[in-house]
């Protein structure tokens, strides 16, 4: 799976090409898998977004406090997503809820 200016995409072994599982987030910087379907997907603009499927839920928008996102990390036992921000020089967990 990769994420880029395209959205989530999806390389497929045998014919060797991408395809386009989620269209919704587009531009993003990090990206980590609660399952083979369901992703955490960030943009660095601020925004964290659940994925599954063709459908993007925004988990977190931090745009007004200027605290960009980067690279995200996820603890799938403890359901915690770990943010390293981009300008506040720090790294902020967050508790999914189910």
């Amino acid at each position: 799976m990769v994420l880029d200016k395209s959205g989530l995409r999806g390389y497929d072994l045998g014919s060797k090409e991408f395809m386009t599982v989620n269209d919704s987030v587009t531009g993003g910087d990090g990206l980590t898998m609660l399952n083979d379907s369901v992703y955490i997907a960030s943009r660095w603009k601020g925004e964290i977004y659940y994925v599954a499927g063709n459908k993007a839920h925004l988990l977190l928008d931090t745009k007004a406090e200027e605290s960009q996102t980067a690279d995200i990390a996820l603890n799938r036992k403890d359901k915690v997503v770990y943010v390293p921000t981009f300008f506040k020089n720090k790294v902020v967990a967050y508790q999914l809820k189910d």
